[in-house]
């Protein structure tokens, strides 16, 4: 497996999702095989040159085992292989995943961004207002009447 840190495309979790499946049904094929062929005994004449009639139990055991054995074999690589097809499509929905939390932290991001200005023109507001409210402050502390700032003193007229 390579050690390449860089994220799968969705291309290549495709890829492997169906390699993984078609090593999954390549198993199952042949679990299937060796299941059909450990029913069966050896076809006589099968057995090697030069054994004895005492030696054809023996023989026939060895095979008999060595074919529950591919069995078992074929057994553990299906179940590999489904868990290998399962193990790419997680690593897909994965990805699918990290590509949407990508997305909703750029939109937090830029949303953050605005916030941030918003609260800089609100700083802005507020240092405007503390400094009218100074000015105005002062004003009455020195005792400048309304008309004196160039208003009409709150009359209309």
């Amino acid at each position: 497996m390579d050690n390449d840190p860089r994220p799968l495309s969705e291309r290549e979790l495709r890829d492997t999702e169906e390699r993984a499946q078609q090593l999954a049904d390549d198993a199952r094929g042949d679990a299937d095989l060796h299941r059909h062929g450990s029913e069966q005994a050896p076809p006589p004449g099968s057995y090697p040159e030069g054994l004895g009639v005492h030696d054809l139990p023996a023989v026939h055991r060895a095979d008999h085992v060595r074919r529950e054995d591919d069995v078992r074999t074929a057994d553990r690589q299906e179940d590999l292989a489904e868990t290998q097809a399962r193990t790419a499509e997680l690593l897909r929905a994965n990805a699918e995943r990290l590509e949407q939390t990508n997305e909703l932290l750029h939109a937090a991001g830029d949303q953050v961004q605005e916030n941030s200005g918003d609260l800089q023109d609100i700083r802005r507001n507020a240092a405007e207002l503390q400094a009218q409210l100074d000015e105005t402050a002062r004003q009455v502390r020195e005792g400048v009447r309304p008309e004196e700032i160039g208003g009409d003193g709150g009359g209309n007229g």
